[in-house]
């Protein structure tokens, strides 16, 4: 490997890191969507009448 592929390479990286930061938070700013919060899950027993309870699916 000679001294200008090095260089190449090193400058091939470094477009790729610049063109990455700045694309990268444009295309997440545009989207509307909004991140979902996550399922509810409770814990504990039943207490009452279990026969009318439902199981899970």
């Amino acid at each position: 490997m000679t001294i200008k592929d090095k260089h190449l390479r090193g400058l091939l990286c470094l477009v790729i890191l610049v063109l990455g930061m700045f694309l990268v938070p444009a295309a997440s700013a545009n989207s509307s969507s909004t991140i979902p919060s996550l399922p509810n899950a409770f814990e504990g027993s039943l207490k009452g009448d279990a026969a009318q309870a439902v199981p899970d699916s």
